[in-house]
């Protein structure tokens, strides 16, 4: 199994709040303070104590996540979407994944910004745990068109995802974020996207990200033709 977690987006709150509740920290800072909870449970540390004990398990005993995964703690993914982020993921010794998102907009075209956090993270990592190899994986939105049913299955999707933002990947309205680009059209025109995308270039591994609103069906064509067709072609370079 592979974990991936992050503290989210602030700009959530008030849909999570209800849902989660609320806390006296910031959205930041609470996030912050449950995924270190995670990740202490996941290294073995007790969740809490039998108190007066139940059936088995006698009293006092400390209660822990079973069955323990030793190696499961060199599998956890950390979301990052920010240079600041990057380097505390390394601090933290764990993966990082970088997704379609950035956090924050220093700028630079968006795979330039996150080449420049893997670079940070990979730096830090080796710094901090140098008898470990940091791992990093690299999100795009990829949708093949080789016909017209393509096109007229992911039009929505590509037009809506489009009219949002401008050219360079910021919303038009909203947080000062930057989004990747949709990578569509011929599997030759994406091959050559990912391999002039430098964040791509850097990375370990990479995820295909699917259209929000496509079916099963269109989802699986899309996975057969990065596996057939632009897999093959980005790896051998």
């Amino acid at each position: 199994m592979q974990l991936g977690i992050s503290t989210g987006i602030a700009g959530y709150g008030p849909i999570l709040d209800p849902v989660f509740g609320t806390s006296e920290r910031s959205f930041r800072d609470e996030a912050e303070a449950r995924a270190a909870r995670l990740l202490e449970v996941l290294r073995g540390d007790a969740l809490g104590s039998a108190g007066s004990g139940y059936e088995s398990i006698p009293a006092g005993a400390e209660i822990t996540l079973q069955p323990q995964s030793p190696d499961l703690l060199d599998r956890v993914w950390w979301g990052g979407g920010s240079m600041g982020t990057a380097v505390k993921t390394a601090e933290k010794g764990l993966l990082l994944h970088c997704s379609t998102l950035n956090t924050e907009d220093t700028g630079a075209p968006f795979a330039e910004a996150q080449a420049d956090q893997i670079a940070a993270y990979r730096s830090r990592f080796a710094e901090l745990h140098p008898e470990r190899t940091p791992k990093v994986a690299v999100g795009r939105i990829i949708v093949p068109l080789l016909d017209d049913s393509d096109r007229a299955v992911h039009e929505e999707f590509l037009t809506g995802y489009a009219s949002g933002m401008d050219d360079e990947g910021r919303p038009l309205s909203g947080p000062p974020f930057r989004f990747s680009r949709v990578l569509s059209g011929e599997p030759a025109t994406i091959v050559d996207a990912l391999l002039a995308d430098p964040a791509v270039a850097a990375t370990d591994e990479l995820v295909v990200t699917l259209p929000a609103n496509g079916d099963r069906a269109s989802h699986e064509r899309i996975l057969r033709i990065v596996a057939e067709e632009i897999a093959p072609a980005v790896r051998t370079v």
